[in-house]
């Protein structure tokens, strides 16, 4: 498996990065949740902040992921996912590894889903901007009345509609 360091050392270090990384998305899914109170108050200067922290954080959560993939290159190319490696860290006595790895899992889906409530606020907001932006410029759709017809739209009387 390993050449100079033992499989049950590089399993623990992995686990440990494990935990880092949990962390990491902890804090970015706090952020996350900041940002869409942000967002909900058009507060522009917290989202530059919070967008802020967020790139330091995701540029950390790169860091560790590299670590991991360098830790794990000490395994065969058969290791294509962390769950590969349960058996492995049950049969060495690595501790809570397959835990480890569903936290993971599950604070990822949840930030996960916290920045497409996100996204979908941005939308909405891009979208209410739009309109606002249609009605000040006067290019406002037709409208249409009680039984499905168009209604005119008010006009100054300089032209007949006969005409």
């Amino acid at each position: 498996m390993t050449g100079a360091i033992p499989a049950a050392n590089v399993l623990e270090a992995v686990l440990n990065l494990l935990f880092e990384e949990e962390a990491q998305l902890a804090r970015l899914l706090g952020l996350a949740l900041e940002e869409q109170r942000a967002l909900v108050t058009s507060n522009v200067g917290a989202l530059e902040e919070i967008n802020a922290r967020m790139l330091e954080l995701a540029d950390g959560l790169d860091v560790i992921e590299n670590r991991r993939v360098a830790l794990l290159g000490e395994f065969a190319e058969d290791v294509e996912t962390l769950g590969d490696l349960v058996p492995l860290a049950q049969q060495l006595g690595v501790d809570g590894f397959d835990a480890a790895r569903e936290r993971l899992v599950d604070a990822a889906v949840r930030l996960q889903q916290a920045q497409e409530s996100n996204a979908r606020l941005i939308m909405a907001a891009m979208r209410l901007g739009e309109r606002w932006m249609n009605l000040a410029a006067g290019m406002t759709s037709p409208t249409y009345g009680a039984a499905g017809k168009r209604r005119a739209g008010r006009s100054n009387g300089l032209m007949s509609r006969s005409a």
